[in-house]
């Protein structure tokens, strides 16, 4: 697992930097096969922003210094959702929003179903991620961010997969208080109707496709509790 900081203005309390540091911090926890070039533009004013991604091998707590902010925010996009659910079980979020998955990745009625997991494992094995990455994107931020795709190679991606998979199976207890859900009417991936039912009152149904970040203001108007 990798951490990668967009913006910071603190390192354990001290200001990296001239001037007032950010008092508040925004945790993005990224899905499968992405890298933080997808999330580079997502700069709330007012906040340090530190995303995490490639979760092969070992997942645990990364140690980031989320006490020294008052406020601290957590947005954790489809396999994220998984991995948010792990490796943060003590940590009080000021906001927390599960983005296009559930912390039951693979699973028929509150996911992927494990067959139609399968049957994308085996394309991927076989084709590649660059179908994949069309759907999941959707046509606009495909463009947009196709330049870098695939940000890995087939086998550390079919490598991540894999490993989230099977983590994911394995039993355990979510422990994140989510405040909203955001599913994508356009979602490929996750079966919009497994999400709605899960989430219930707590889903906002969006025009988005898988990759929810195109929507430049998502993340504003969350923090800012609209």
């Amino acid at each position: 697992m990798e951490t990668a900081w967009l913006v910071r203005t603190r390192d354990r309390g001290v200001p990296v930097s001239g001037g007032r540091p950010n008092d508040a911090v925004v945790v993005i926890v990224l899905g499968w096969a992405c890298a933080p070039r997808c999330v580079e533009h997502v700069r709330p004013a007012g906040c340090d922003v530190v995303c995490l991604f490639d979760f092969r091998g070992e997942i645990a707590d990364p140690g980031l210094p989320l006490a020294d902010y008052p406020r601290r925010y957590l947005f954790a996009w489809s396999f994220g959702v998984w991995v948010a659910e792990r490796i943060f079980t003590r940590v009080e979020w000021t906001r927390a929003v599960a983005l296009c998955g559930s912390p039951y990745p693979v699973d028929a009625r509150r996911g992927i179903d494990p067959k139609r997991m399968n049957v994308t494992l085996r394309g991927i094995h076989k084709y590649g991620i660059d179908e994949f990455n069309r759907r999941m994107y959707g046509p606009k931020e495909y463009a947009r961010l196709a330049p870098w795709l695939p940000f890995r190679d087939r086998e550390a991606n079919e490598c991540e997969l894999i490993g989230l998979c099977e983590g994911s199976l394995e039993p355990y207890e979510p422990s994140i208080r989510w405040d909203r859900a955001v599913v994508g009417t356009d979602d490929v991936i996750f079966p919009v109707e497994n999400l709605t039912a899960y989430w219930g009152e707590r889903a906002e149904v969006l025009p988005l496709p898988h990759y929810p970040f195109g929507d430049s203001d998502l993340i504003e108007r969350e923090i800012n509790g609209r």
